[in-house]
This record gives structure tokens, C-alpha cells and sequence, in this order.
């Protein structure tokens, strides 16, 4: 169950919002890093996921997570480079099948406009007058 919930972050371009604890957030609201960062997060848990199921009982989850990772290189995945933190993630992911991703937002105004509300609201009225 749980590498078919990793796997579906794959199946359309919005089902990894499934994933993030929470799933207020909307698409834009997260970088194109940071969607890459989870879209490769979840399939190197599969790919240790999958190596535990058929090695486990002869290999430790460790050597699961170790597999996973040189197998993900193959495929272009090199956001990690250690086994504990694969398995980090898994601790994570395992509770509620989900992960915490906390995003910031961003002021739509530069900070001197958001601290200078009366030049923000002339330009906007200057630019209303103006550039109709």
C-alpha cells in the first residue's frame, strides 16, 4: 500500500499535493525545486521499499535504503547520498503516509511597498488612471 501511495505521486501532475501533510496548499505556492525534491523523495522510499520486500528477511533495512539510493543514481537521483536519510524519510512518511512541507509565503509587494501603503495605493492609482 504504502509504495502504491509513493508511486501515484507520478500518475498526474498534482497528485503529489496527496502527499504533503495537510494538502492546503496550492500548486503554485510551491517551487519547481521543491515539487522535483518530493517527486525523487518518493520514488528512491519506493525503491527501498521494494528492496525490502524482496531481500528484507536476508538484508537489513539500511542495506534496503543503501540499494535504493545506487539504483536511483542510475535514473538521475542524487538528492541523497546516505542511507539514514532514506531512512529518516521513511520514518516520516510511515506515521501518516504523508510529509510535512512547510512553505513560506511570499509578500506579492516589496517590503518599502508593504511598509509604505500610501506610495503603494498612488501607484496603483496612478496606474489605473493612466494605463487603461
Amino acid at each position: 500500500m504504502q509504495i502504491d501511495i509513493l508511486n501515484s505521486v507520478n500518475e498526474m501532475p498534482l497528485s503529489y499535493i496527496d502527499l504533503i501533510e495537510g494538502s492546503e496548499v496550492a500548486d503554485e505556492d510551491i517551487s519547481k525545486y521543491r515539487k522535483c525534491w518530493l517527486h525523487q523523495k518518493c520514488l528512491i522510499l519506493s525503491l527501498a521499499l521494494c528492496a525490502a520486500k524482496e531481500k528484507m528477511p536476508f538484508h537489513t533495512w539500511e542495506n534496503c535504503c543503501k540499494d535504493a539510493i545506487d539504483e536511483g543514481k542510475h535514473f538521475g537521483v542524487s538528492i541523497m547520498s546516505c542511507p539514514c536519510t532514506v531512512q529518516n524519510w521513511y520514518a516520516e512518511f510511515r506515521e501518516k503516509c504523508t510529509f510535512q512541507m512547510y512553505i513560506k509565503k511570499k509578500d506579492k509587494l516589496s517590503p518599502f511597498l508593504n511598509d509604505n501603503k500610501d506610495i503603494c495605493q498612488s501607484i496603483q492609482q496612478y496606474a489605473c488612471k493612466h494605463l487603461n
